[in-house]
């Protein structure tokens, strides 16, 4: 249908940063990873950052250690499906059991919140295990609080 309105249509390995050149990935402001491949989302961040270190990189991830690698790779903002899903059906079944929907939305957000941290947390305490490991030494025994703290950047689940 694009093409009969001749509008551009690109198909193609987004991970590939010759794709991303062709359809000015260097002039974007900012990307969507929706890729079902967990590879493939990794590949699509890093080429775009690549192309263009300056674009912001929103992605969705297959589970909760996807959403740290997309992280690790450059992504500001993540959204673990698996924990996203879950949250989702929460909703539907507090509706369904006739909650206010004040009531339902402040039980997701909240659950959200914790679920989040919790991931956050628990990556934070991966990343440092991995850096004392190769550097020879013990984990601390503190953890940065969130993963922008660990990142030193904007990086975040959402």
């Amino acid at each position: 249908r694009m093409r009969l309105e001749r509008r551009p249509v690109f198909f193609g390995d987004a991970g590939r940063p010759e794709l991303l050149e062709r359809v000015g990935g260097a002039r974007a402001r900012a990307f969507v990873v929706t890729l079902n491949n967990p590879l493939a989302a990794e590949r699509m961040v890093a080429a775009a950052l690549k192309l263009n270190p300056k674009a912001m990189i929103f992605a969705r991830a297959a589970d909760p250690a996807h959403a740290v690698r997309l992280l690790d790779c450059g992504a500001v903002s993540v959204i673990p499906e698996t924990v996203e899903g879950g949250l989702q059906l929460t909703a539907r079944l507090l509706e369904g059991l006739d909650l206010p929907d004040e009531a339902v939305i402040e039980r997701v957000a909240a659950m959200r919140a914790a679920e989040l941290g919790r991931l956050a947390k628990d990556a934070a305490n991966d990343t440092n295990k991995d850096a004392h490991k190769k550097a020879g030494g013990e984990a601390p025994a503190r953890a940065p609080d969130d993963l922008t703290e660990r990142k030193g950047e904007g990086g975040s689940l959402s």
